[in-house]
């Protein structure tokens, strides 16, 4: 690609490595009912989805955001809290925004590993539901 700047054409390369984590992650939640039981589909801004297991790759110091999205058919998100409470992912669970169905985790700049974790959410319904996936910080 070239691109004209002060009157010059300059050659950039535009590259993606699908990877490397963002440096702020965004994961959305929508529940899927099937006749066997509920589902949740997870689907995050690294561009990875998954039904109830999503593994979501973040990066040392980022931070996590956890959101309901549009139609999600989940009244509210409950809780979101590590499920060894052993690992260096979940130091602290994470915090709701007031009055909303946010949730933040702002991750150590040396956390690595990977740690399952749960969200206990209530359908539209008011049938309450857990899911366990899990997030995965690889080494520098």
């Amino acid at each position: 690609m070239r691109i004209l700047a002060n009157g010059f054409y300059i050659k950039t390369i535009l590259t993606t490595n699908p990877t490397l984590p963002m440096k702020n992650v965004t994961i959305y939640l929508r529940s899927i009912s099937s006749p066997e039981k509920i589902k949740l589909m997870l689907f995050d801004s690294n561009r990875n989805g998954a039904i109830n297991d999503l593994v979501t790759i973040a990066a040392p110091g980022s931070t996590i955001v956890w959101k309901r999205d549009r139609s999600s058919g989940i009244r509210r998100i409950l809780r979101i809290y590590s499920k060894t409470r052993k690992g260096n992912i979940f130091r602290n669970e994470p915090t709701r925004f007031w009055f909303s169905n946010i949730f933040t985790l702002k991750l150590s700049p040396n956390a690595e590993g990977e740690e399952a974790y749960s969200i206990d959410f209530l359908l539209c319904d008011k049938t309450r539901v857990t899911i366990d996936p899990v997030i995965k910080i690889p080494p520098p």
